[in-house]
Formats: structure tokens, C-alpha cells, sequence
């Protein structure tokens, strides 16, 4: 025995739904219906945030640091003048030693890629000799065969 199928009280529910979703309760259609359509707007503005506004921060909310050497106070209240250009100056040390880093990794991986570059086309080199030599082989056994 068949069970007879549900028919759709409400054209406009039947338009609504997807094909696929057209099964369960009318309360769970809907759902899934505003389901899909929030998930269609979302595709339709691709420009705005994804993350929600908790987790967003802007520069505006950093406290600012001091940059000039006499005493000044930070969005903080505190007084760190002289401090601020010592971490400044520190900062502005570690950074030039991480460009310096850089710079040698960049340049040492270029040597190693063009020293990989060279290994790989000797080895092309080797193969094709190989290769050479295998058919010479083959070709003197077959002479020694027929003499």
C-alpha cells in the first residue's frame, strides 16, 4: 500500500520552498524557506563583513602611543614618554633585524631554486645517457647473439 501524498495548502508556500525541502511540517518549510532566502541575500551582498561586529576591531579603538620624546599621556592616561621611544626604538631594532632575515632568506632561497633547477636538468641529462647506453647494450647483445 502507498500512502497518498500531501498536497500544498498555499501556492505561495509551494514557490518558496525548494524542491528538495518540500517534505516535514509546514512550520519546518517556512523555516527552511527563510533559511535559504537569508543565505541568498548574504550571496547577493558579497561587500559587507562577514565577522559579526564583536569580533571586529578598528584602529580607532587601539590605544595610541606616544611618538615624541618629551612626556606625553596615551589614550590609557598614563605617562610613558621617554618609555614609549624606548619601546619604539626597540621595536624599530627587531624590525630591521627581521627585514635583514628576510632579505638573506629571500636570497638564499633563490640560490637553492636555482641550484635545484641545475640538479634537476643533469639529472634530465643523465637519463637521457642512460637511456643511450641502455639501447647501445641492447644492440650489441643482439650482435652477439646473431654472430
Amino acid at each position: 500500500m502507498s500512502s497518498p501524498r500531501k498536497q500544498f495548502s498555499s501556492p505561495q508556500l509551494l514557490k518558496s520552498v525548494s524542491p528538495i525541502r518540500r517534505s516535514g511540517s509546514p512550520d519546518r518549510r517556512r523555516q527552511i524557506a527563510q533559511l535559504e532566502q537569508g543565505f541568498r541575500e548574504k550571496r547577493q551582498k558579497p561587500n559587507e563583513p562577514q565577522s559579526s561586529p564583536s569580533k571586529t576591531v578598528t584602529f580607532s579603538d587601539m590605544p595610541r602611543l606616544s611618538t615624541s620624546a618629551t612626556t606625553e599621556t596615551t589614550a590609557t592616561g598614563t605617562d610613558d614618554g621617554p618609555l614609549t621611544q624606548e619601546i619604539l626604538a626597540q621595536m624599530a631594532s627587531a624590525l630591521d633585524k627581521v627585514a635583514t632575515t628576510f632579505s638573506t632568506t629571500a636570497a638564499q632561497l633563490k640560490d637553492s631554486k636555482e641550484t635545484q633547477q641545475r640538479t634537476l636538468d643533469e639529472v634530465a641529462q643523465l637519463r637521457q645517457v642512460v637511456q643511450k647506453l641502455q639501447k647501445d647494450v641492447h644492440l650489441l647483445l643482439e650482435r652477439d647473439r646473431k654472430s
